[in-house]
């Protein structure tokens, strides 16, 4: 396999036929807390699953999938492997904590007219797992407009 240059940008297309840039773990980690600030900016809270949305790995399509039904966890409709998604949510539990954002559980149901059931963000149902997708992160300012942060080097 011959190495692409590196000036070349690697992409690829999510299920919506979106391109998608292939990101090393630095770009990637620096995308989702750029991303983050701008939904608590916009929101006034992020949520793991719009963050997903936002950077394209979740397409609207799927996410109302997941919320029918139809697909059984969410993990299964992310356009992005485990080990990507994993480093997603670190990094986003780590600029939550560093800027003092309050955890919030929020509890998934369906979508339908089927009984209301709880909805699964990951294959093994691991309680912590599911408990980091299910966590909303709040501001803890007191102003009415959030403040939009921009990511550090760390």
């Amino acid at each position: 396999m011959i190495p692409a240059p590196a000036d070349q940008e690697r992409n690829l297309k999510n299920a919506a036929g979106e391109i998608i840039k292939i990101m090393n773990n630095q770009e990637l980690k620096s995308k989702v807390t750029k991303t983050a600030g701008q939904l608590m900016y916009n929101k006034k809270y992020i949520a793991p699953v719009d963050l997903l949305l936002e950077l394209g790995y979740l397409t609207e399509k799927d996410h109302e999938s997941w919320r029918m039904g139809k697909i059984a966890f969410l993990e299964q409709a992310c356009q992005i492997n485990l080990k990507k998604l994993s480093l997603i949510m670190k990094t986003l539990r780590d600029y939550a904590k560093k800027l003092n954002y309050k955890p919030s559980f929020t509890a998934y149901c369906g979508w339908g007219k089927q009984k209301r059931r709880k909805l699964r963000f990951s294959k093994s149902g691991t309680p912590f797992i599911e408990q980091a997708y299910a966590t909303h992160f709040i501001s803890t300012y007191q102003k009415k407009e959030a403040v939009l942060v921009e990511p550090s080097e760390d």
